[in-house]
């Protein structure tokens, strides 16, 4: 899904990389400007729990209503999308790696603290977040090694027993 604070939820769920026409392509390099501090979040949550015990329309309501949470919290200038199977990505454009580990914390807090209902049954799920600044890359950074760095720190976030946002 592809989304902003005012945007409507897909439901089929539009993946990375963005298609030609968002305006994030606009730059007509694979790098990323220095002066703005891009931070590339990727989050995770565990679905074959999910998938397995209450099936996979569960498992889609629970990633739609993610997707929600996350897409309400978000500023209009922000993008955000699904990534893979079950993770998502964020990016938050001129925001320093501070704020935006207060935001992916918010975020964690706020999926924890969901109760997502599917039929009769409480389906509760945790975040693990990621994150890589364009900042502490130094120079102008490619895309591909900022997502290469929010990816190890997604693991890290999942070594360390989930629930958490590593930067």
């Amino acid at each position: 899904m592809v989304a902003s604070r005012g945007g409507a939820a897909e439901p089929d769920f539009p993946r990375f990389p963005l298609p030609r026409d968002h305006p994030a392509h606009r730059r007509k390099s694979s790098k990323i400007a220095a002066d703005r501090a891009i931070l590339w979040g990727r989050h995770a949550i565990v679905f074959k729990n999910i998938n397995d015990t209450w099936g996979h329309l569960a498992g889609d309501h629970v990633l739609r209503e993610t997707a929600r949470i996350v897409a309400d919290s978000i500023r209009h200038e922000d993008i955000f999308g699904r990534y893979g199977g079950e993770e998502f990505a964020l990016l938050l454009p001129e925001v320093g790696l501070a704020g935006a580990l207060q935001v992916c914390e918010r975020l964690r807090q706020k999926v924890e603290a969901m109760p997502f209902v599917f039929g009769k049954d409480e389906i509760r799920v945790t975040a693990s977040f990621g994150l890589a600044s364009t900042l502490a890359l130094g120079d102008v950074p490619e895309v591909l090694t900022l997502i290469e760095l929010a990816d190890g720190k997604l693991y890290e976030a999942k070594d360390q027993g989930r629930n958490r946002v590593i930067v």
